[in-house]
């Protein structure tokens, strides 16, 4: 049915998908990324962020959107919409995982 609307590629791509073993322990390799200027770290709101990140079209959505749970942080619910996001969430090469719902993600890399 994939390939009928969207082609082979993509209908491959989902079979991938789907025989990944464990989809949320893997990061996507194919995400949009995102850079945050040095300055702007130690802490970050965490609804700025998402702004800034293009998940989220104003501030004001990006507060709904972790109201509604639907904003996660390394594949973590935020806790509040105040929350802030710190330099210890980044991993080791420097990068945090924000979803917005299931089909939206990007790689955000300190710089």
């Amino acid at each position: 049915m994939t390939a009928l609307a969207h082609g082979k590629q993509a209908a491959d791509e989902a079979a991938d998908t789907r025989a990944a073993p464990s989809r949320k322990a893997a990061r996507p390799t194919r995400c949009p990324s995102s850079t945050c200027r040095a300055r702007a770290w130690p802490s970050h709101r965490a609804f700025e962020l998402l702004h800034e990140a293009g998940l989220a079209e104003s501030r004001t959505e990006a507060r709904k959107l972790i109201k509604g749970g639907g904003a996660r942080l390394n594949d973590k619910p935020f806790a509040s919409d105040t929350a802030t996001v710190r330099e210890g969430d980044l991993d080791s090469s420097g990068t945090l995982k924000l979803s917005a719902g299931r089909k939206r993600h990007v790689l955000v890399r300190a710089v």
